[in-house]
């Protein structure tokens, strides 16, 4: 398949052959990502990586086109590596507790309600030891006790909306 020449690109490269530097060669790199065409960008950025390693901009491009091509472990390598060094490392986000329907489940062999199942103690304890969150008594009332931290937007929340409906005289001009 014929690649259609790119003005832009073709002056890009003729710059890079006049003088390799690494800006043009990002440039030129950049330029390829956008037509679409990352196995051609990875050679000129790997380049750039082996002259420096620590290059952000080097760093983010190639493991675009890494994962473009097919290169995950190689991708997730520079990502990483960009993360660390650009100082945006953010923690890993927790897990999503699992919730399930309530329900009486089988359990453990523990006390037993009157037709043979476990008692909801015994459930309850299964659950929290296997790290699900229970569904709340009414799922249809949840209050700012439900949720977890966020501490500051509650207490604005409270502030600007709640008050006012539940005090309107104090909120009056």
């Amino acid at each position: 398949m014929a690649v259609d020449p790119d003005p832009v690109l073709a002056a890009l490269e003729a710059a890079l052959a006049a003088s390799p530097h690494i800006d043009l060669r990002i440039a030129v790199a950049e330029r390829l990502l956008a037509l679409d065409r990352p196995d051609e960008a990875l050679p000129h950025l790997t380049a750039v990586l082996d002259e420096n390693p620590a290059h952000l901009i080097a760093l983010d491009k190639a493991a675009h086109a890494a994962a473009a091509v097919g290169q995950l472990e190689k991708a997730g390598a520079w990502r990483r590596l960009h993360t660390a060094l650009s100082g945006n490392a953010t923690p890993a986000p927790a897990p999503e507790p699992r919730v399930l329907e309530r329900q009486t489940l089988d359990g453990p062999a523990g006390r037993q309600d009157a037709d043979g199942a476990p008692s909801d103690a015994d459930n309850v304890l299964r659950l929290v030891s296997e790290g699900v969150t229970p569904p709340p008594e009414d799922p249809d009332r949840i209050t700012f006790d439900d949720v977890g931290g966020l501490d500051a937007v509650k207490r604005r929340v409270e502030l600007s909306f709640l008050m006012p409906l539940k005090r309107p005289d104090l909120y009056q001009a």
